[in-house]
């Protein structure tokens, strides 16, 4: 495990992947040990229920974070089933708390949970 401290709110951290960009457990902030992310908007914690709509299916899930100036433009969630999604997959998400009634969105990356996924989603319309 290697220690880190969040360039932001400069709370100590500890990650056995110091390269891999991962959020603050404190305050969200994405960097690794190669500095902050090159995200063009704050990333801010953000956790409502959500539908992933993909292949017929419409799957409980929930939001992690959201990217946003305003606007949504990315966001990560965690999805309770291992799911096998493409980096550049197209899927839709419907999250009326945060104003996305049914928005296509491309799979930028995945990663494996104790139970289900993780996925970071880049918002294509909204």
């Amino acid at each position: 495990m290697e220690r880190m401290v969040c360039p932001k709110c400069k709370n100590p951290c500890y990650t056995a992947a110091p390269s891999a960009y991962l959020p603050c457990p404190y305050c969200g902030f994405v960097f690794s040990i190669k500095g902050p992310t090159r995200r063009a908007y704050e990333r801010i914690r953000k956790e409502v229920d959500c539908l992933v709509l993909w292949q017929d299916r419409s799957i409980p899930s929930r939001t992690c974070d959201i990217e946003t100036n305003g606007r949504i433009y990315g966001l990560r969630v965690a999805v309770r089933e291992a799911l096998s999604l493409k980096e550049g997959e197209e899927i839709r998400i419907k999250a009326p708390s945060l104003g996305l009634e049914e928005v296509k969105t491309c799979v930028v990356w995945q990663r494996p949970q104790s139970q289900g996924i993780s996925i970071g989603l880049k918002v294509l319309n909204g």
